[in-house]
């Protein structure tokens, strides 16, 4: 029986959070708890902060198996490599067996297949140890709020590692 089995409602989110995330980081916790999936990380030079939140509710299935909380850390690197196979319309699930692997599975329907025959891709990742210290975020007043596409965003932030190391917003 797996120690928690998650099946996100949108695996491309997750995808493109895994692709736009590895430059700046290399080595992640994820904290797995009752209310949702959160990653803080800094980068090497301790300038930029990395940290999101995935609530319960973002997931078709989520399974803590009775455990309140889980962290698992992993090369975001290595994790990003086996995304990369990952099609919209596939379902991204992750399952954890407390043997320092994470199983990083895809679910998807052939085509030109009968409609009761699903395949599916199955990927071990090996966990790392690292120290899991949760960061203080002071709390600051903020003046300006932006919306934007997030497709323009991730553009934008590839294209500031070409000209320069910092964006001026």
């Amino acid at each position: 029986m797996p120690s928690f089995h998650l099946v996100f409602q949108d695996g491309q989110r997750f995808k493109q959070i895994v692709d736009l995330c590895k430059d700046i980081v290399s080595d992640v916790s994820f904290q797995i708890e009752s209310s949702g999936i959160s990653m803080q990380a800094m980068d090497m030079a301790h300038v930029a902060l990395v940290s999101f939140f995935i609530p319960k509710q973002d997931f078709a299935e989520y399974n803590l198996f009775g455990k309140e909380n889980f962290v698992i850390s992993v090369s975001l690197r290595n994790l990003n490599l086996i995304l990369k196979s990952y099609k919209p319309g596939f379902k991204l699930s992750f399952a954890f067996n407390d043997n320092d692997k994470l199983q990083i599975i895809y679910n998807y329907r052939p085509k030109n297949v009968n409609e009761d025959t699903d395949e599916q891709y199955t990927w071990s990742l090996q966990l790392i140890q690292m120290e899991n210290e949760m960061l203080q975020i002071p709390e600051e007043e903020i003046d300006a709020t932006i919306f934007m596409d997030s497709a323009e965003f991730h553009e934008m932030l590839r294209n500031v590692g070409v000209f320069q190391d910092t964006l001026l917003m």
